[in-house]
């Protein structure tokens, strides 16, 4: 109802246009008859006389200029675009996609320079400089078509001509443009000078001031002392290094810097006590009861389906389990405390039903969906049972409370410093032009200069203010402002924009009588079937519970202009589930999908992400078959390669990389936003493996991958019979040595041929690089040529010169040190892919925005659209304040607190809605075809508190637009998706006859049996198909790892037993802290348990000593002692043994104390003839009944099948028939604690050394020695 008031009283004010202009003729009449002040004086009047006299003016040619506009074929716009342009003094306007908002800002601003008004009295503010370019460009266009109109009069010649000259330096500009104007006009009151730079506070120049700003306040904090600093640095010293301090202070800095008034911000969110805790606990409270209420409702709906389904008590158990999650459900809604939601016990579900003959059809759909409010459950039970006590929960709190306000002390302090360095270098940042403009404003003489120079106000996007942007705004705008922009296409929450201001403002607007509050929802971009797509999904999801706009009511879109002659299409694809084509019956035997691993999830998760790379590799090539209609020049064109865009949620690495990889294989030229990993390109894999065989030829896998390279050019045929004929070989290097000499056909003199080309090449490498080695293969093997045949062989090719680039920079790498380089940078060489022009465009859904392609196709919708959760040290709340974690710096411990709970809760539904705006963006950019592709079958819709974009789309919709294997897309009555082909085959793809799995072989290959023997021959085909149907011999241990370390047998003892060996809370033992810290806080446990890097460093230390202390020395006088053992470390120091940091950790009492233990006295005085080792690194295969000895039930039948087992051992002696392997452990454990948790490491180590020395297991002493504690324990197998 309200709606449709707005509505009748915007149509009115349209209507009343007229009136109001013969009012101000009454008001013009007046002045010229010298009453209007006296007409002012009645009461009558409170319009200024100058802006009268100038207003009038203006509008009374406007009707005349009106009919002149009509003349000229202009005013072809919709009731709602025409609305707009004829809205005058303040209006906002919500502009829905594709709506042609641009276009009606730039035909406002022409009216108004046609009407009188001149260019430099219009600031149009919007928030790229490419945007701001664009309306002058457009501004310039519609300036010449005016001048060169037939009706135009030629007295206005010269003063449009004057408006056309002046458009270029219109004051057309970003916020930032303008405030850095604003400032270098008014630079004395601003308090700078008027030649200033602009940096970005993270780029180089930004960054490299504020590291100079903390090392300044770390200086002087260092130096003073003071009691607050020491407190934070015993929380954020880490690695024996500042930095996490530094770090923290910057980017809680930088979050501040978008809230207008920060400071008073900061003082109010730094205040803790009682009752803003209680506040804390009731909101936190009332999220538990919504989300409940919320998944209560859900829950009784499919109750209300079992009920109506029941027959003959067949849904008894689905009804009983509804009862009991709404009751469990009804229990959190019910409580009226946070922490008597400790008191409510664990639902009472029992399994789910199993679907049946007697059930209805669509029971397994609604038995999902109670499942997920059953699991919606057991996450809010998980949280309620990590509640803390209150009287625990408001202690932490108050103790973060102290820690925050020692951080925004030093984040003050910080700014201080941040600001001399600037004003030194005589530089402003972003938000230092925003924040000083916004104070040169609150002058009024300021503010009112620039209102009387920029009568008229245009913004464009103003969803996306931050608040200090929206008081700038403000401040600027006058009587006649003209605010655009789209709640729905609010997508930069992230960087402090506030789309609420734009909801507010047009609520605001819409109370008053002298605004206007408009919309337009006609649609220009999309063809229909694409639109009607979008508001079947946005119609149910996007309302005032999920956003700030009730898209049913107000965002509905309708074609503009009947632009289409054809519907376009819209097709959901599966991957999940969709069957390759295979031979009925292959009897190939496949280790894979007998291991577990084949249904582990992340296995899944790796394999589905090709899968979804290789379904968009097959729609972009289907697609490319097909034509669109193209409405602006009414005429069908066939889709190019340019005319696809991907869009990806993020712009990582690995979501991008599957795409890529298949476009690849696909070979489909492309274009990356986001870096991509150089190694996992075919021709750089390829290259990569030919100079490893160059460096070694004593490699299978190097010299398979260089024959069949071109270097090579063997086939896979031929490697199979040069295997086959050389069964024996335990190498296939030494089956192709043996063929290549023994045999007389022309493959044996094709591999005599190979091996002399790449031993010159391996003569090359002795004495050249590895650039110059690779550059004479290319040009011998002319690979080059080959691969600009290809369609994408342009961009190898480039790919290929950037690695050779890697060889050469910065000096020179001969092919072994290339190698190394190459190793060690593995998956972190990322390459940009810019191709050409026609090329597929794989870009990240926020870089889409104001672009539109004819064939959109969106990743992965069921990926999560949150990754890790990363709260950050500092994070703040309008509402809430400023919160940081508990630390307990005597105890070493921290934890979250219920107020950066709480804060984060705010913050998904906060992004949540984000991430709708960003789908609907997303889906708006297709203009004829829209592809969505799902890696499985999607969750029922759950936009309040989805997790990916599937959960935004209603099931009738899903179902509607999926397009099954087999099937043609859906089109219009005339065919038009008909001839786009079936997506859901492969038989669309390039490789479609050549994709051959490891698994499984083509349908073609098998049915064709007979021809392939009489192709190949009988003997290679029987010999193939033996080796395809050989089965593993060791049922049961198809998931074993290939190699194993005692950190990970002891990982798979304790998940067996399902708890940690042994339980209990004593300080992190050697596994612990020699490896680096997991989180990113290195000093303190998580809620309990310790270590430290203090710790842990201590113990590398101790370590560091004994690996090169000489046992002899110390014990020459009969015992060591700490004269002696300061020597020791004074020999090791000048060595370059132990290094100064870990010598200032060490001390020789205790050093003495540890090696006067009998065990070190028995090394020292070895037999002659004894080895010593130290730090022995070992690998040993192992009977895996030894290794797996914990689970006999899973690994007890595997036979003789063994796995490697590595380790490293601190000290070995090995003597005649005897050895004895002793362990350091730097741990705070008991003695039985250590031993029950390393007896199975020291075990495994005991059988590696009987296997590697042959001496017997029973003569082999195992013995773990404390370095802390200074005892020892003998381990018995």
């Amino acid at each position: 109802m309200k709606a449709r008031a707005r509505s009748a009283r915007t149509a009115g004010r349209a209507a009343s246009i007229k009136e109001r202009h013969s009012a101000e003729k009454r008001i013009l009449r007046s002045i010229r008859k010298g009453s209007l002040r006296s007409y002012e004086k009645k009461g009558k009047s409170k319009i200024p006389l100058a802006w009268a006299e100038k207003t009038i003016r203006f509008r009374s040619k406007a009707m005349t200029f009106c009919g002149r506009r009509k003349k000229m074929g202009r005013n072809n716009f919709t009731a709602e675009q025409t609305a707009a342009l004829n809205a005058e003094g303040r209006a906002i306007v919500s502009a829905s996609a594709g709506s042609g908002k641009t276009t009606v800002m730039i035909e406002k601003i022409v009216r108004l320079i046609l009407n009188g008004a001149d260019v430099s009295e219009i600031l149009a503010v919007t928030f790229t400089k490419k945007a701001a370019q664009q309306m002058k460009d457009k501004l310039k266009s519609a300036l010449v078509k005016a001048i060169n109109a037939e009706d135009t009069k030629s007295e206005d010649l010269p003063r449009l001509k004057k408006q056309l000259a002046a458009a270029q330096n219109a004051e057309f500009s970003t916020i930032h443009a303008f405030c850095a104007k604003l400032i270098r006009t008014h630079f004395y009151a601003a308090g700078t000078s008027g030649d200033f730079s602009i940096v970005a506070a993270d780029d180089t120049v930004g960054r490299e001031l504020q590291q100079r700003a903390l090392s300044a306040l770390f200086e002087n904090a260092y130096d003073s002392g003071d009691p607050d600093f020491c407190a934070l640095l015993s929380v954020y010293f880490r690695k024996k290094k500042d930095d996490a301090l530094k770090d923290t202070l910057r980017s809680a800095y930088a979050a501040l810097r978008d809230k207008d008034g920060y400071h008073e911000f900061l003082e109010r969110a730094t205040v803790y006590d009682k009752e803003r805790f209680e506040g804390v606990c009731a909101e936190y409270l009332r999220l538990f009861r919504k989300k409940s209420a919320y998944y209560r409702r859900r829950a009784e709906e499919e109750k209300k389906y079992f009920e109506r389904a029941n027959a003959g008590e067949n849904l008894r158990k689905s009804i009983d389990n509804a009862n009991a999650v709404i009751g469990a459900f009804n229990d959190v809604e019910n409580t009226t405390d946070l922490f008597a939601l400790k008191e409510i016990s664990p639902e009472t579900y029992r399994a789910k039903q199993t679907k049946s003959k007697s059930l209805p059809a669509d029971f397994d759909f609604h038995a999902d969906a109670l499942n997920d409010c059953k699991k919606a459950f057991g996450k809010i039970y998980e949280k309620i049972e990590a509640l803390p006590e209150k009287s625990q929960a408001f202690s932490d709190y108050l103790e973060a409370g102290e820690n925050a306000r020692r951080l925004k002390k030093y984040i003050l302090a910080f700014e201080k410093e941040y600001e001399e360095e600037k004003k030194e270098r005589n530089v402003l940042d972003y938000n230092d032009l925003e924040h000083i403009a916004l104070s040169l404003l609150a002058d009024e003489a300021v503010r009112g200069e620039l209102r009387e120079k920029y009568p008229y106000v245009f913004v464009d996007e103003y969803q996306d203010v931050n608040p200090v942007q929206e008081k700038l705004i403000s401040a600027v705008s006058g009587n006649n402002v003209f605010l655009v922009g789209d709640v729905k296409q609010a997508i930069y929450g992230f960087r402090g924009s506030k789309s609420e201001y734009f909801a507010e403002k047009r609520e605001e607007f819409a109370a008053l009588e002298d605004a206007f509050s408009l919309s337009m929802n006609s649609n220009f971009r999309s063809a229909p079937a694409i639109l009607e797509a979008v508001n079947e999904i946005f119609s149910e999801t996007m309302n005032r519970e999920t956003s700030f706009v009730d898209y049913k009511t107000d965002g509905m879109m309708e074609s503009g202009g009947n632009r289409y002659a054809k519907d376009g299409r819209v097709c959901f694809h599966l991957v999940q589930g969709e069957t390759k084509k295979t031979f009925p019956a292959t009897n190939v035997y496949s280790v894979l999908e007998e291991s577990r691993v084949y249904g582990d999830e992340k296995f899944k998760a790796l394999l589905g992400r090709n899968e979804t790379g290789e379904k968009i590799a097959r729609i972009v090539e289907e697609e490319v078959k097909n034509v669109w209609f193209d409405p602006d020049d009414g005429t069908e064109k066939q889709i190019r390669y340019g005319d696809i865009a991907v869009l990806i949620r993020k712009n990582a690495q690995a979501e991008s990389q599957g795409i890529a990889e298949a476009f690849t294989l696909a070979d489909i030229p492309f274009a990356s936003s986001s870096p991509l990993c150089l190694d996992d390109y075919p021709e750089i894999k390829t290259a990569t493996d030919v100079l490893s065989y160059i460096d070694n030829a004593a490699q299978d896998v190097p010299l398979c991958s260089a024959m069949l390279s071109p270097a090579g050019k063997f086939s896979c045929d031929e490697l199979s019979a040069i295997r086959l004929a050389c069964r024996d070989e335990e190498f296939f290097r030494d089956a192709c040595k043996k063929y290549a000499e023994e045999k007389r056909d022309p493959l044996a003199a094709k591999l005599r041929a190979f091996f002399d080309y790449f031993d010159t090449l391996r003569d090359l490498s002795a004495v050249t690089g590895a650039a110059e080695v690779l550059t004479q293969l290319f040009s011998d093997t002319g690979l080059e040529a080959g691969l600009l045949a290809r369609r994408t062989g342009k961009e190898s090719l480039k790919r290929l010169h950037y690695f050779l680039t890697l060889a050469v920079d910065p000096e020179p790498l001969s092919v072994h040190e290339f190698l190394v380089k190459l190793r060690l940078m593995k998956g972190k060489i990322l390459y940009y892919e810019t191709a050409g022009e026609d090329v597929v465009h794989i870009l990240t859904m926020h870089s889409s925005k104001g672009l539109e392609y004819p064939v959109v196709i969106l990743g992965d919708c069921c990926d999560s659209f949150r990754g890790k959760d990363v709260r950050g040290e500092m994070i703040a709340d309008d509402v809430y304040g400023v919160a940081t974690k508990f630390y307990d710096a005597d105890h070493m411990i921290r934890r979250e607190t219920l107020q950066r709970d709480l804060i984060d809760e705010r913050k998904k539904i906060a992004e949540r809605a984000d991430e709708l705006n960003i789908f609907y963006v997303a889906l708006t950019r297709a203009k004829f075809a829209l592809h969505l592709v799902f890696g499985k079958q999607p969750p029922k819709t759950n936009p309040l508190y989805a997790s990916c974009y599937a959960e935004f789309i209603p099931p009738p919709v899903f179902e509607k637009y999926l397009v099954r294997e087999g099937e043609c897309v859906p089109g219009d009555a005339e065919g038009n998706g008909a001839a786009a082909g079936v997506y859901g085959s492969a038989d669309g793809c390039l490789f479609a006859d050549t994709l051959v799995s490891s698994d499984k072989i083509t349908e073609k290959t098998v049915s064709c049996e007979e021809a392939e023997c009489s192709r190949y021959g009988e003997t290679l085909t029987s010999g193939i198909l033996a080796e395809l149907n050989r089965k593993y011999a060791f049922s049961g241990g198809e998931n074993l790892p290939v190699k194993q370390s005692a950190t990970s047998v002891i990982g798979e003892i304790e998940r067996a037993f399902g708890a940690p060996l042994p339980a209990g809370n004593d300080y992190s033992d050697e596994e612990d802290f020699l490896r680096e810290p997991t989180g990113t806080f290195g000093e303190f446990a998580e809620d309990g348990g310790a270590g430290g890097e203090a710790h842990r460093l201590t113990g590398l230390a101790y370590h560091a000593f004994l690996q090169y202390a000489d046992f002899a020395f110390l014990h020459a006088g009969g015992g060591a002692t700490a004269d002696l053992a300061a020597a020791e470390r004074e020999r090791m120091k000048k060595a370059g043994l132990l290094s100064e940091e870990y010598d200032t950790l060490l001390s020789s009492e205790k050093l003495a104390k540890i090696l006067n233990h009998s065990v070190f006295k028995e090394f020292a005085s070895a037999e002659k003839g004894a080895k010593i080792l130290r730090e022995a690194d070992f690998l040993a295969a192992l009977p895996v009944k030894d290794v797996y000895y914990f689970d006999r039930e899973r690994y007890g039948n595997v036979g003789e099948e063994t796995t490697l087992f590595q380790g490293a051992i601190d000290l070995l002696f090995i003597g005649k028939d005897y050895a004895h392997i002793v362990d350091y452990k730097y741990s705070s454990r008991g003695e039985k604690s250590l031993k029950e948790k390393y007896a199975p490491q020291l075990t495994l180590y005991k059988k590696s050394v009987a296997k590697i020395t042959g001496i017997d297991e029973k003569n082999i002493r195992c013995t773990l020695l404390n370095l802390l504690h200074g005892y020892a324990i003998d381990i018995e197998s």
